[in-house]
């Protein structure tokens, strides 16, 4: 495949076009190629895992690692789902580069779509993956159709005016979930605040108590890239909001290291102004059970601290790890055992892989860069427990 895009784009028309979109190119060969429906769908998979270990890593930032070639996978396979195989051959036989060359393949097969609109379908496609909110917003095959990605999730105060600030910084064309829960009811606004020398787009789904989501986008200046979303009701019709901000970034010219712009958003809920009846009577319950939650949470705490909270069944880590497993014995061991490597200070054992785990499986690897990395060909940590970074916490910690 790469010879032939070589001879398509370079011999033929003149154009080198960037890493990332040749390197996507050549992941899809083997797809289209098969016969064998099974090693297909082995293939993906492998690539699934590789770009779970961190799905916010920019889609056209090339530094070849395996992340970077679990995202060109993940979004080309949902673009080949999406709009078939004749808008890619347009595209590798485009005289054009990159992402102009997909929009020029998308205009000439009738799509009205652009590349910016193909990603932010991306984005809410793997939050959400279900079908029933539109072909666009899942994944058809079969190693990919349970793909969901974890948001960050922030709470709000419980009572009074309830507010919260963040702030992040993102590369172009890198994906980023969001999502804010809890606090009081009433309406919430949510200020965004953007750099100005690039130009943002904030999908969002509004989360509603019946279960299901509904869709929009967050309008943003184009010459100071804030913007304000208003969602009545909080609490009550929405139980959370999840924004999904991504830089609309340059069409070609992409390279291994590209720059990160900050951004940042603003969230506060002001209470309704007339409370319903028993109101006093629910913040009181809320109390009470906010004062079992903290107490529970001590005694956790205080065992985790003493380590009786190790568990005796802890031994060799037999099975592959990664972000957003939840409630599984063997992370509840991996904890254990970054807290006992000094790479996991926070040493909540909770069974849960987030992103306080992530960053302790990162250091991990890193610390022993020279037996995990290294033979993958690797300088920096995935956090995907894999099987040399489990070989070498079983060698440390197995009796």
């Amino acid at each position: 495949m790469h010879l032939i895009y070589l001879n398509q784009k370079q011999i033929l028309r003149g154009v080198d076009d960037d890493v990332w979109i040749q390197e996507a190119f050549s992941e899809l060969a083997p797809l289209v190629t098969k016969n064998r429906e099974q090693e297909e769908q082995e293939y993906l998979a492998k690539r699934m895992r590789d770009f779970i270990t961190n799905p916010r890593d920019s889609l056209t930032e090339w530094r070849n690692t395996s992340v970077d070639y679990g995202a060109v996978s993940m979004f080309f396979e949902y673009f080949r789902e999406q709009y078939g195989l004749k808008v890619l051959q347009d595209t590798a036989s485009s005289g054009k580069k990159g992402i102009d060359a997909l929009n020029e393949a998308l205009a000439k097969n009738g799509f009205e779509d652009t590349f910016a609109d193909v990603f932010q379908n991306w984005l809410v496609a793997l939050f959400l993956n279900e079908c029933s909110y539109g072909k666009q917003f899942c994944f058809i095959g079969e190693a990919v159709n349970r793909l969901r990605i974890v948001p960050y999730t922030s709470f709000l105060p419980a009572f009074g005016t309830s507010e919260l600030s963040f702030s992040n910084q993102t590369k172009a064309w890198a994906g980023n979930w969001f999502k804010v829960s809890g606090g009081t009811k009433g309406e919430l606004d949510i200020l965004f605040n953007g750099n100005p020398q690039v130009r943002f787009r904030v999908p969002y789904l509004l989360e509603k108590n019946t279960g299901t989501y509904e869709r929009g986008v967050l309008q943003v200046s184009a010459v100071t890239q804030k913007g304000k979303l208003v969602v009545p009701k909080f609490g009550e019709d929405v139980t959370a909001v999840i924004l999904m901000p991504f830089i609309e970034g340059r069409s070609v010219g992409f390279g291994s290291e590209e720059s990160s712009y900050f951004f940042s958003w603003k969230v506060t809920v002001n209470p309704s102004a007339v409370q319903a009846p028993g109101v006093s009577e629910d913040i009181n319950l809320q109390i009470e059970s906010l004062l079992r939650q903290i107490a529970n949470l001590r005694s956790q705490l205080a065992a985790l601290q003493s380590g009786q909270a190790q568990s005796s069944s802890c031994q060799s880590l037999q099975n592959n790890l990664f972000f957003g497993m939840k409630d599984s014995d063997e992370v509840r061991c991996l904890q254990q055992r970054l807290k006992e490597a000094a790479v996991y200070p926070e040493g909540f054992i909770t069974g849960n892989f987030g992103q306080l785990t992530l960053a302790a499986v990162i250091r991990f690897q890193e610390k022993y860069g020279a037996e995990i990395l290294a033979p993958l060909g690797l300088t920096q940590g995935t956090g995907y427990a894999g099987p040399s970074t489990r070989a070498k916490l079983n060698q440390l910690f197995v009796p």
